[in-house]
């Protein structure tokens, strides 16, 4: 019984350590060197903060990155990036730089992820939507005077 026991809070301690994202190779040794975690920290804060778009605007990269991080926010259990631990801060860093990188570098980070096929799907969308954000404003006047 008492085998039965240690065995299974092992597994659950297992299961905590277990990175969201990454692997645990990739968070042990980060593909690129780290900034600070107080400055990661700071600057996925400052995306999250990225405003809704206004009535019939399309929607940005910046808070279509916000969607993204807040869905990681989530699965980290936490409500804001102060409330992340520092391997979360990691993994959202490292998500945040792979979606914004170029297809080719983007392709590399995606072997630090746990489902590389689902972070270069979100950097597609992220493009995609980056694009259409870029024609629709590019039409948008300038000036409302006549």
């Amino acid at each position: 019984m008492l085998a039965a026991l240690a065995a299974r809070a092992s597994l659950r301690r297992f299961r905590a350590a277990r990175p969201v994202l990454l692997t645990r190779r990739a968070l042990r040794r980060p593909p690129l060197p780290l900034p600070p975690v107080r400055q990661m920290r700071a600057e996925l804060a400052r995306l999250l903060s990225s405003p809704a778009p206004l009535g019939t605007q399309p929607e940005s990269p910046e808070y279509a990155l916000r969607r993204i991080l807040e869905r990681g926010l989530a699965c980290h259990r936490a409500r804001s990036a102060a409330e992340l631990t520092p391997r979360g801060v990691t993994e959202l860093w490292l998500l945040v730089t792979l979606l914004r990188a170029t297809p080719e570098r983007a392709g590399g980070l995606a072997r630090c992820f746990r489902l590389p096929d689902m972070v270069l799907d979100l950097h597609d969308r992220l493009r995609r939507i980056a694009v259409q954000h870029a024609e629709a404003t590019a039409h948008t006047p300038l000036s409302t005077g006549g």
